[in-house]
Order: structure tokens, then C-alpha cells, then sequence
């Protein structure tokens, strides 16, 4: 064993849950997916891989990947570190994109 414990996804529909372990209400899911829209459009416009950001911002892949599809959160100090990889004020991540 690797010491890690085993992630499963079972949908895309329901993000994880709070630091406290409460289920997110609809908003802030809502939140979560609009600012990884947003993450994931300043990525295609700089032609990044999800690896190249994730290793840029010092995160996984996967991490990015959860954070574009909105099922996972992020603290400030990761949302800064994607905002300088991205070359971008932290603020306009929390922008919103028009959906498509």
C-alpha cells in the first residue's frame, strides 16, 4: 500500500463536501464550477495541459481537473498560486465566465 487512501468518484454531480463535512447547498457549488470554467478558459487561452498548470501552480493534475469540473474547492493560497501560473490577478479567477 501506498499509504494514500483510495479516491473514488462515484459522480460528477456531487462536488465534495465542506471542510466540516456538510454537503454544499446549490450557490456555492454553483461558485466552485463557474470559477473552474473560469480556470479552465485562461488555461486553453494559454495552451497549458492541465499537468503543465498543475505542475506550474504546484498541484496535481488531477487537483486541476477537480477544480475545472467544479467538484473540489481550493484554499487561497492554491487559488494564488493558480492565478501567478495562469499569469493573472488571484481576483480574476473569481470572475465570472459566461457559460458557453
Amino acid at each position: 500500500m501506498s499509504g494514500k487512501p483510495a479516491v473514488h468518484h462515484t459522480s460528477r454531480s456531487q462536488p465534495e463536501p465542506a471542510a466540516g463535512g456538510e454537503p454544499l447547498d446549490a450557490e456555492t457549488w454553483a461558485f466552485l464550477r463557474a470559477v473552474g470554467r473560469r480556470i479552465r478558459l485562461l488555461r486553453y487561452e494559454r495552451e497549458l495541459t492541465q499537468e503543465e498548470l498543475g505542475a506550474a501552480a504546484g498541484i496535481s493534475r488531477n487537483f486541476v481537473s477537480l477544480i475545472e469540473h467544479g467538484e473540489h474547492g481550493m484554499n487561497l493560497v492554491r487559488l494564488f498560486a493558480l492565478a501567478r501560473a495562469l499569469g493573472v490577478e488571484s481576483w480574476e479567477l473569481l470572475r465570472p465566465t459566461p457559460q458557453r
